[in-house]
């Protein structure tokens, strides 16, 4: 059915064969709607995970809203608008459609458990797993109906690989090559590998009816980094949730800019806008639906929109144990206010919530930006940023610091850019963004680790040790020396 669904959506059908699918198409909803009611009756006393039985209770419901539609039991209930609007759209084809998209990934995710029952190096499987997607990504692109006039081989090969991996290097302009449909798709894709192919796949194993064995939670521990084996399932929830809630507000706040946009003709136009490009920001992917991407006349002095994918670029670059940290920091601190505001006390022992990784990531990250910020607003003054408001150069120049680590958007024209900057740009771009984030680089952590090193060697010391000669002797280095002590036991 799902194979049915993407020839459906990808090619052009004669009137009779567009019939033959649409047929088969609903009796596929019968028998799905059948398949998951006795499953769910002959389930009902079974020990499910809870994630396997809301599933279930999900799919049914949504099955059962859809049959209702389809033999218009709607009409029975008179002429209420309500009920006809409702009816039309649960039968409207895209509804449909993701309908049982989401009923394939989640059966298909399903046999997922497979692989993590075998003896298999996780990081072997995780390769795989993306050129897996990066070449179902290239047939997908390349269907008739994903572009206007056609694309090469390499070029949908080239595509696919930039937005599974997150890129935005591009060799076909993605506002006018690709259709709507192409551009679902490529979207899909960055979602996908933003977050991690891995990590998104096994999300869904999550629904299935049996429970994540030691095995299951020990192969999935190198995936989502974490630590503790009895934590992996909660991290992956986690992960998932807060990537969905960042971006919806990041689409929101987008939407809310470009409300009154004269180029946005249609309600539709501006929600695909926002939610292309939240997803694109977060997952530091850089692809845009404009030809010239931020720098397009109709975004290019929407000054709020750029403040709002900057921060987007910075929250998925600082890595998902940094924001989790700093979630449960804020969420004692709060915790210990009420406390404090009803009981008249407060909870003396603090946790050490923030550890030292968070503290080197964090403070080399906002290093970073401000460095950049001031040489692009120095370097820039009067080239790329000449002509603007002093608003203007500000988040410009506060962008042009966030977008070379990784996200690739851009807000100039690039072929202005002064020689000094060009350098300062290659180095952030080198540096990139945080372990455990959507964003590439050597990473913040490797860059200031190896700061500390130079400076150590500079100063004739042959390694970094917390014994003899070699032991820094001033307050600044000894801190330093702190927040790095954990990598150097582990290396």
């Amino acid at each position: 059915t799902f194979f049915v669904v993407i020839y459906d959506i990808g090619f052009e059908q004669t009137e009779l064969v567009a019939q033959m699918l649409d047929n088969f198409v609903k009796l596929a909803l019968d028998w799905f709607a059948i398949v998951y009611f006795l499953k769910f009756v002959l389930t009902v006393r079974k020990k499910l995970t809870r994630f396997a039985r809301l599933q279930g209770i999900v799919t049914l419901i949504l099955m059962l809203i859809v049959i209702l539609a389809k033999y218009n039991v709607y009409l029975v209930f008179g002429q209420n608008a309500v009920l006809k609007l409702v009816g039309a759209f649960v039968m409207n084809k895209t509804v449909v459609y993701v309908l049982l998209s989401y009923v394939f990934l989640i059966e298909f995710s399903k046999n997922i458990m497979v692989l993590y029952s075998l003896k298999t190096n996780p990081y072997k499987v995780f390769i795989y797993s993306y050129l897996l997607f990066i070449l179902c990504g290239t047939g997908l692109l390349m269907m008739p109906n994903a572009t206007y006039k056609g694309i090469s081989v390499i070029d949908a090969v080239f595509t696919s690989t930039s937005a599974v991996c997150v890129t935005g290097l591009i060799t076909v302009d993605t506002a006018t090559c690709f259709t709507e449909t192409g551009k679902i798709i490529i979207l899909l894709l960055l979602q996908i590998g933003g977050i991690g192919v891995m990590t998104f796949t096994s999300f869904f194993v999550l629904f299935s009816e049996n429970k994540f064995s030691l095995q299951n939670q020990f192969f999935l521990r190198s995936v989502v980094n974490e630590n503790q084996t009895g934590q992996v399932i909660k991290t992956l929830v986690k992960i998932i949730l807060f990537t969905m809630i960042t971006e919806v507000v990041g689409a929101v706040l987008i939407y809310l800019n470009i409300y009154y946009n004269p180029f946005f003709t249609t309600t539709y136009d501006r929600v695909f806008y926002a939610v292309f490009h939240a997803i694109s920001a977060f997952c530091n992917a850089g692809f845009s639906t404009q030809t010239d991407g931020l720098y397009h006349i109709s975004t290019r002095f929407s000054y709020n929109v750029h403040l709002v994918i900057s921060f987007l670029i910075i929250i998925g670059g600082l890595g998902f144990p940094i924001v989790f940290n700093y979630y449960k920091y804020l969420k004692f601190k709060i915790r210990n206010f009420l406390r404090h505001i009803t009981l008249k006390e407060s909870i003396h022992h603090f946790p050490r919530v923030i550890n030292v990784n968070t503290k080197v990531v964090v403070n080399t990250t906002i290093i970073l930006i401000v460095f950049g910020f001031v040489t692009f607003f120095i370097a820039e003054y009067n080239h790329s940023l000449r002509g603007l408001s002093i608003y203007g150069k500000i988040v410009t120049a506060f962008f042009g610091s966030v977008t070379p680590r990784t996200a690739g958007f851009n807000t100039v024209d690039m072929s202005a850019i002064s020689l000094p900057f060009i350098l300062i740009c290659m180095l952030l771009m080198w540096i990139g963004a945080s372990p455990s984030s959507t964003g590439g680089g050597i990473k913040t952590s490797a860059f200031a680790l190896a700061v500390l090193n130079v400076v150590s060697l500079g100063k004739g010391r042959t390694a970094l040790s917390s014994s003899g000669a070699a032991f820094p002797t001033s307050r600044c280095e000894t801190l330093l020396l702190l927040l790095f002590y954990p990598f150097l036991l582990s290396d």
